[in-house]
């Protein structure tokens, strides 16, 4: 399973809220330094993405906001590097 919390969107705008438990939106310690991870696989496929935790790891989440002239194909292709790492933790 897919560990999401939330995915916010606003246009082009995305944000995911990444958990470890998505029944009790428990994050991952922080020791597991998991958004590090996610940021540079992302970055080793070619992917800008901004990754953070807020509050001191009480939330994960990934950010992303493409130019404006994005095409559909850039944006699945964006999401088609993204899903594995994501599914891998």
């Amino acid at each position: 399973m897919i560990p999401l919390a939330t995915v916010i969107m606003s246009g082009l705008m995305g944000g995911i809220e990444i958990v470890a438990d998505k029944a009790t939106k428990k994050v991952f310690a922080p020791e597991l330094r998991v958004m590090e991870r996610i940021r540079n696989q992302a970055l080793e496929n070619g992917l800008y993405i901004r990754a953070s935790s807020i509050n001191l790891a009480l939330s994960d989440r990934v950010q992303w906001s493409p130019p404006l002239t994005t095409s559909i194909e850039e944006v699945d292709r964006a999401l088609d590097i993204l899903r594995p790492i994501i599914a891998d933790l």
